[in-house]
């Protein structure tokens, strides 16, 4: 969910998802009616039977007793067919209640979330310089103790900014507030000078590439991996920016190319691959700000690279935010931000942090 909202696509998934749905739904009834039916036919016609047997014997032709005896065996041996005729219909009736609740909820569900949603705002974020975090403190409903406490910190387009810090300290959900998937409780995130409000989000986040720790790698295509989040991009496109993530190489390898089914969370793919596939996501809506989770963790050293090869390219035109453990990735950084207990305890360019005495950074190096 978060990844579909990153990327500002909500509405085709909420289409795609009506659409399997639909489907799900017409199977499901006619699995149903396929079991259903012949089992109904077949009590209905016994009942017939049974009826139209008692009403001759009894009206028409004198049965003698032990006759009648043997009518009334026949007819015992096929009242549990009656009796499957009526479980079914107990069957269905005891869905009815269930479907009635389930019906209620989502429609209050609907309801609700169009009451509580905000307009959309037809804002342009194209062209935008510089976004900041302005005294920034942000906790969550379940506890009072805050995970943020007055955070500021800016970024530029064309720049690299690390955001570093033990686990714990907020750096994941200050990538949220960027995003607009939290929104501050005090304090603004603001672009060239504006706070953002929840109207201007989808528009901000189509300026917006999420790569988080662990990719979203659909079991599909490389190609619908890459379209289902970008549904008008062509195979040019598609293919150029598999060349710029480092990832067209082993593509034009493989048996089916673009065509290539991945299984499962990327079944067939390496770590550093799944990586590059997610990347490209990212590179195809060209995004002017990227935000990467921990999205080197898994990767070994040629894939790091690669990785970090196609990350400076794109930052050329955007502002890149690394969250990272690994001080070989904090290098491409133009600034460091440090995050302990919630606020910004380091701030500046690499080379200044790692001349403090007792810095988070400087710490990194000497256990290395």
């Amino acid at each position: 969910m978060r990844e579909v909202r990153a990327y500002g696509v909500e509405r085709e998934h909420v289409a795609l998802f009506g659409q399997v749905s639909a489907a799900f739904k017409a199977a499901h009834l006619r699995y149903t009616r396929l079991c259903a039916v012949p089992s109904m036919a077949y009590s209905i016609a016994a009942a017939v039977l049974i009826a139209g047997v008692y009403l001759v014997c009894s009206l028409l032709v004198p049965v003698a007793i032990d006759r009648l005896m043997v009518l009334v065996y026949v007819f015992a041996r096929l009242w549990p067919l009656f009796s499957g005729f009526q479980g079914q219909l107990q069957g269905i009736s005891s869905c009815i209640p269930a479907y009635e609740k389930l019906s209620e909820a989502i429609a209050g569900f609907r309801d609700g979330h169009e009451e509580h949603e905000a307009p959309e705002r037809q804002a342009d974020f194209s062209s935008w310089r510089e976004a900041q975090l302005e005294h920034v403190s942000f906790a969550y409903s379940d506890t009072e103790e805050p995970t943020l406490r007055d955070v500021s910190f800016s970024l530029r387009r064309g720049s690299v900014t690390a955001l570093v810090g033990a686990n714990g300290t907020g750096k994941s959900t200050t990538v949220n507030l960027l995003l607009g998937f939290l929104m501050p409780r005090t304090g603004s995130v603001t672009v060239d000078g504006r706070a953002l409000q929840p109207g201007d989000m989808r528009a901000w986040r189509r300026q917006a590439g999420y790569v988080p720790q662990e990719p979203l790698i659909l079991n599909a295509s490389i190609r619908e991996n890459l379209t289902r989040f970008h549904p008008s991009a062509t195979d040019e496109e598609i293919i150029e920016v598999l060349k710029s993530a480092m990832a067209w190489e082993f593509i034009r390898r493989m048996p089916d190319g673009l065509d290539t089914t991945l299984g499962e969370r990327g079944l067939r793919l390496s770590g550093g691959e799944r990586q590059r596939i997610v990347l490209a996501r990212v590179l195809l809506g060209k995004p002017s700000l990227i935000l990467l989770d921990e999205a080197t963790s898994a990767l070994d050293y040629e894939s790091e690279r690669a990785f970090q090869e196609a990350i400076r390219r794109a930052s050329s035109q955007a502002a890149v935010v690394l969250i990272t453990h690994r001080l070989a990735t904090i290098r491409m950084a133009d600034q460091v931000v440090v995050l302990a207990d919630g606020r910004v305890a380091e701030q500046g360019a690499l080379a200044e942090l790692l001349s403090r005495d007792g810095g988070y950074l400087t710490g990194m190096v000497e256990v290395r």
